[in-house]
């Protein structure tokens, strides 16, 4: 019975990257990329690096004016608008998926996604091909030892 579920569960979550991989936008600054995130760096005294159990469980795929993903059990969406170098994310909102298994985790990356994604103008640089940053701009009374909230990804090679 437990390998039924587990089977059912991966079953809708392919169902679900699929039908979110659909909602890709090949025109948009970023291409049709689904994104997976292997870092949050929201906490001065919290790890970045997303937990084994969690990684390549996160993902989100940036349209034109909307971004898709999931956290696991986790549906996100929000908002987009691009600016120069900067992309602004308002409404970043999570929904359970109906009949997907959580683990232990899925929600806290979303909230902690939420935390340094939304309502904020992020800058967005390219450290490699298959690599995307989105960061919070530096306060200015920062200190050396702080960190700037940021996201890290990883994904297949920048298409050009």
């Amino acid at each position: 019975m437990r390998r039924a579920a587990t089977f059912l569960a991966l079953g809708l979550s392919a169902a679900t990257v699929a039908g979110l991989s659909a909602c890709s936008d090949p025109e948009a600054p970023l291409g049709n990329s689904q994104w997976q995130v292997s870092a949050i760096y929201d906490s001065d005294v919290r790890g970045g690096l997303l937990p084994e159990a969690q990684q390549g469980r996160s993902y989100l795929i940036f349209g034109m004016e909307s971004l898709n993903g999931a956290s696991g059990c986790v549906h996100l969406t929000g908002n987009v608008e691009w600016k120069d170098e900067s992309i602004h994310i308002t409404d970043f909102s999570s929904s359970r998926i109906d009949g997907a298994q959580c683990l232990p985790g899925d929600e806290d990356t979303a909230d902690r996604l939420k935390s340094v994604l939304n309502d904020q103008d992020l800058t967005y640089t390219r450290p490699s091909d298959n690599s995307l940053k989105l960061q919070q701009p530096a306060p200015e009374d920062k200190q050396d030892w702080q960190s700037v909230p940021a996201v890290e990804f990883i994904s297949g090679p920048q298409e050009g």
